[in-house]
């Protein structure tokens, strides 16, 4: 069951773009519909509480979904699972920005980023 609650919240990971916010259609959809681990009720309940904790909202739908299935380290996995694919991409831009740090074009584009 970790394993099923990894991998499906890695997909919803991979696969929604644009924020917490963008997640929450597919989490319906998986959540609800395919894997039935959350009624429509539990999972509207989630999105309330969800939104009064710091956090992005698919984060914290995430943690108490898999906490409710597995306990605390359901929730740990199921947390990981979401957020793995952006730690992921992330690390790559990292790993390759870090070659070209020294680039004038680069150096101007953070220079010009910069608050």
């Amino acid at each position: 069951m970790l394993v099923k609650l990894f991998i499906t919240f890695f997909k919803i990971g991979c696969f929604s773009f644009g924020g917490g916010l963008a997640m929450l259609p597919m989490l319906q959809a998986e959540l609800t519909e395919r894997r039935k681990w959350v009624s429509e009720e539990e999972l509207s309940d989630y999105y309330a509480v969800s939104q009064c904790t710091p956090g992005v909202i698919a984060v914290n739908t995430a943690t108490f979904v898999g906490t409710k299935e597995k306990g605390v380290l359901g929730g740990i996995v199921a947390t990981l699972g979401l957020i793995m694919p952006s730690m992921i991409i992330i690390g790559i831009i990292a790993a390759l920005l870090a070659g070209y740090a020294e680039v004038q074009a680069v150096k101007n584009a953070f220079a010009g980023i910069r608050a």
